[in-house]
């Protein structure tokens, strides 16, 4: 579990509502004792100025304390409460201190008015220490009581805010498990949903998942039919590659039951299946739908050089307007084969003229290829892209070419259109998404 997302999100959101809840406490605490220990102080200092009302000078200069008949606390042998005076000269005390000192004394780290000592028995005293000004002269009085209350008091306040922080962490704890499992229950059902696609009881993850997952469940959806797309494609292959092994074998099926085998045939044939063989075992290696960056018309420029070759007998004016580069984002070795594919077809059925156009606005790609050649009807273009389909039995081919650049193009959410041109040849025009 704790290498999953849920305790990640879990102990990152515990960690800091835990700083947050001890610097909180802390600073509180810190807080409340300093109050606590200031009130003592402000008692302290009522009973200091009735003390500094009674220092005086004598006719020597010398500090004394005017003595009352009244007992009080000061006045009782270790009541816990004493006072010193000091002038530079010499130090009084409380009678209270008697024939021992008030010793240890320390200034409190919260507020360095208040005074930490040890009494004449070791008990803890708090005090305060105050400047005063006597016959002309600078004295410092320091005014002591017991500190037991005072302790007691912030023990009770550390107890209450150990109680009150322990229930809040708790608290926290149980909410952030909460919040994972309610903030996380999307990502779960996505997780669920991809597992059904797996499973093939669902075809799509669907969208439902919120602002911030929807975006990933499309992309999964698009990952998802384009791998049907590609696997459809290796079937189409196969298909392909069957389909257009029939009528090689089947020639050599009629010569190897004739009397008389022509070898001249059997070595043409042979020749002609191999080449369909390497033709698909390197359709078979393409990209399959892999997305790089092809500059489309560079491309286009180097297969109409190759088919101006093919064609060269046929004396064909091979027309392409160079254009700005067009990019394309897909597999080369694709793209060839939808270009080569049409570009030769053009090049069997065209009078005297190919035309190449491209264009590459927005999102989408567009090369369209014109021939000038006898075209085809309604229903021939209704079964043009269908495999197997031949309309001229002296015309070489297998009647695979339009059929192989549609499945390539489906397999990047493109299209092929074809149509009769205005001159009376055919147009294909080939979409796909940048």
């Amino acid at each position: 579990m704790r290498s999953s997302l849920a305790w990640r999100v879990f102990a990152i959101g515990f960690a800091a509502a835990l700083v947050i809840t001890l610097t909180g406490g802390l600073v509180l605490r810190t807080n409340l004792h300093a109050i606590v220990e200031r009130g003592h102080a402000q008692r302290l200092d009522e009973r200091a100025e009735r003390i500094a009302a009674r220092l005086v000078r004598d006719m020597d200069g010398r500090l004394v304390h005017e003595e009352t008949r009244s007992a009080d606390d000061f006045n009782r042998i270790f009541s816990g409460w004493y006072w010193l005076a000091e002038d530079g000269d010499g130090r009084l005390r409380s009678r209270s201190v008697w024939d021992d000192e008030v010793g240890a004394i320390t200034v409190s780290a919260r507020d360095e008015h208040i005074l930490r000592a040890l009494g004449p028995g070791g008990e803890a005293l708090i005090g305060v220490a105050r400047t005063l000004r006597v016959g002309g002269r600078d004295v410092v009085l320091r005014t002591f009581g017991p500190a037991a209350g005072v302790d007691r008091e912030l023990e009770r306040i550390d107890t209450l805010l150990l109680a009150a922080f322990g229930g809040l962490l708790a608290t926290l704890a149980v909410m952030a498990m909460i919040q994972v499992r309610v903030g996380l229950r999307p990502l779960t059902r996505l997780r669920e949903a991809i597992a059904e696609v797996d499973g093939g009881t669902r075809t799509r993850v669907g969208e439902g998942y919120g602002s911030d997952l929807d975006p990933l469940a499309r992309e999964l959806d698009g990952l998802f039919a384009r791998n049907a797309r590609v696997v459809a494609r290796a079937r189409s292959h196969a298909a392909d590659l069957a389909h257009a092994l029939k009528k090689p074998l089947a020639l050599l099926a009629v010569e190897n039951n004739g009397s008389t085998i022509d070898r001249n045939t059997i070595a043409a044939q042979m020749r002609a299946m191999n080449a369909l063989i390497e033709r698909h075992l390197a359709r078979a290696g393409s990209g399959a739908g892999e997305r790089r960056r092809v500059d489309v018309t560079a491309r286009i420029a180097t297969m109409l050089d190759l088919m101006r070759r093919l064609h060269a007998a046929r004396d064909l004016d091979w027309h392409f307007a160079a254009t700005p580069a067009v990019y394309w984002r897909g597999d080369t070795t694709d793209l060839e084969e939808m270009l080569g594919n049409l570009l030769d077809n053009a090049g069997k059925w065209a009078r005297s003229r190919v035309a190449v156009h491209i264009a590459g606005e927005g999102t989408h790609c567009t090369i369209e290829i014109v021939d000038d050649g006898p075209g085809l009807d309604d229903a021939q273009l209704a079964r043009a892209a269908q495999r197997g389909q031949r309309f001229d039995e002296t015309v070489d081919g297998s009647g695979l070419g339009l059929a192989i650049v549609a499945d390539i193009a489906h397999t990047y959410e493109g299209t092929l259109e074809l149509e009769r041109h205005g001159s009376g040849g055919l147009c294909a025009r080939l979409h796909l998404p940048r």
